[in-house]
């Protein structure tokens, strides 16, 4: 995807998709680094698995 395809093509658009996603990435960490969202949960650690309560199961068709 990101190998330049057509060598009478500028840079910039052999390489759109790696520029791309460089700078989706570039600005994920600068808002990470910056606002810090992941310190303003009050969300207690492992809350994903809840302990100790019964889990669902969907009933089979069969």
């Amino acid at each position: 995807m990101i190998w330049p395809r057509t060598p009478d093509a500028p840079w910039y658009e052999n390489y759109l998709v790696l520029l791309s996603a460089a700078v989706v990435v570039g600005i994920g960490l600068a808002y990470m680094l910056i606002k810090k969202p992941y310190r303003h949960s009050n969300v207690p650690a492992a809350d994903a698995i809840p302990s100790g309560e019964p889990r669902i199961t969907v009933p089979s068709n069969s």
